[in-house]
């Protein structure tokens, strides 16, 4: 695998530069529930077909936080669909959202520059709202619920961002 660092803690395939003529999309944890990229049902080829079109045809940039135990086959994946340009990584912990060689401030302060005061589209997984905070009127989309309830490696960083007021843009086709 060869990633450049462009900035400390923030990788991209191509060494850049970043286009911005479209909204930034951070995906996270794209394919964390495929074994080896593997569907097991039928919503799962659906999702995944739905990613991979996505990232083959998206020229906007895309920034995916990945689990660096396995960023190798998500960069892998992403290099078989063509899709090099326009495409960055920020390391994670296993299972986790929080960035592996940054600390969020760093992760807002390069997200900030890359969106140009433009929404984020989020994509990936997982999301979930907090079992203990849902009431009889909430919602099955856990991003139509409160964001405080917002749980989940997506749900965790879409609620970060909510708080730091960064609007956002829920691929809902893209979410798990």
């Amino acid at each position: 695998m060869s990633l450049n660092e462009l900035w400390p803690g923030f990788y991209s395939m191509d060494g850049g530069p970043i286009q911005t003529g479209e909204n930034l999309v951070l995906a996270v944890h794209p394919f964390y529930r495929f074994n080896n990229f593997t569907p097991s049902n039928r919503s799962d080829e659906n999702y995944l077909r739905g990613m991979d079109e996505f990232l083959t045809f998206t020229e906007g940039p895309v920034v995916t936080l990945e689990e660096a135990i396995i960023l190798e086959e998500t960069v892998e994946r992403y290099k078989k669909l063509g899709s090099f340009s326009n495409r960055f990584f920020i390391k994670t912990h296993p299972s986790n959202p929080n960035p592996l060689e940054l600390d969020w401030e760093d992760v807002i302060i390069y997200l900030e520059k890359i969106r140009q005061n433009r929404p984020i589209e989020v994509m990936g997984g997982y999301f979930t709202s907090c079992p203990n905070s849902l009431t009889s009127s909430s919602s099955m989309n856990p991003w139509e619920n409160p964001p405080e309830t917002w749980d989940g490696c997506l749900g965790i960083v879409s609620r970060m961002l909510n708080e730091k007021e960064i609007p956002l843009v829920f691929n809902e086709e893209l979410i798990f």
